[in-house]
């Protein structure tokens, strides 16, 4: 703060000093011009302005020592020959103001040099120090921007991993997939081949059907065609007992006479019953 006070008034002290410049180098235009409309006014002000000006921009801007001695040299000079513009056909008759004339233009030039040089020092190391300023601003911002940099390569970091997550997972789900339809294949497979072979077994059936049907028709035409012969044959074996006389007759001729009469009585005599007769017998 106390720094910020010391360059204002540095800089106020100019001001007031280019003002004072500004007047006596008016003074000495309008003496030279010998005008005193005001267009001469208007533009011995603009001169005198611009000289007293170009002094503070040099003192200032320029790193050169003799320029930074020249121009408060010519400010002296010019404040010298402003306050004995009037005397110039007398300097030397009133030696208290002519005396009075040096000291002034001495002090200027002396507060002119030193004012610019405090000015340009501070201005020096305003430039010294802006580097420095913006070098740690610089330097801010490049750790936040490598804090941003180290951010998005966590978070690419991060996504990279998820994506070769997602990616193994996507890998692992196709497998399983291709496996699954692997054994939906196989199913199918093993499912066409059991339609086949039931298609086959009923094929099969079919066909035992058929032929057990055939069997049991053929077994009752055998069992149809057995009972006849059998009853064809007691009716035989029993027209040949009666053949024999009563004392060669035997007890199986009696049995056999029984079936015979059983058969002609409209019974059915089965296998059993003739095989009874001759294990009887």
């Amino acid at each position: 703060m106390k720094k910020q006070l010391y360059y204002t008034a540095i800089s106020i002290t100019l001001i007031l000093l280019v003002l004072e410049l500004t007047y006596i180098n008016a003074k000495s235009i309008l003496y030279l011009v010998a005008e005193l409309g005001y267009i001469d006014k208007a533009f011995a002000i603009i001169g005198a302005l611009a000289f007293s000006m170009v002094t503070v921009l040099v003192m200032r801007t320029t790193s050169s020592k003799w320029m930074r001695v020249i121009f408060p040299a010519f400010d002296a000079l010019l404040v010298f020959c402003g306050f004995n513009v009037k005397f110039a056909n007398n300097l030397l008759d009133n030696p208290v103001a002519f005396y009075l004339t040096v000291f002034y233009a001495l002090f200027v030039f002396f507060i002119m040099y030193g004012l610019g040089k405090i000015s340009y020092e501070r201005d020096t190391n305003r430039i010294i120090n802006e580097p420095t300023r913006t070098n740690d601003e610089t330097n801010q911002k490049l750790t936040e921007s490598n804090r941003i940099i180290d951010e998005l390569k966590r978070i690419n970091h991060e996504t990279t991993e998820k994506l070769n997550e997602t990616i193994r997972i996507n890998d692992e789900t196709n497998q399983k997939l291709i496996e699954s339809n692997r054994i939906i294949d196989e199913l199918k497979r093993i499912n066409n081949e059991t339609t086949e072979k039931l298609n086959e077994s009923n094929h099969i059936i079919a066909d035992l059907k058929q032929k057990l049907a055939e069997s049991n028709r053929i077994n009752n035409e055998t069992c149809r065609m057995a009972g006849q012969f059998l009853r064809n044959h007691i009716l035989y074996e029993a027209w040949m007992s009666k053949k024999k006389s009563e004392q060669n007759r035997n007890g199986y001729d009696a049995r056999i006479n029984q079936l015979a009469e059983s058969i002609k009585a409209g019974k059915n005599i089965s296998i059993d019953e003739f095989l009874k007769v001759n294990f009887e017998e």
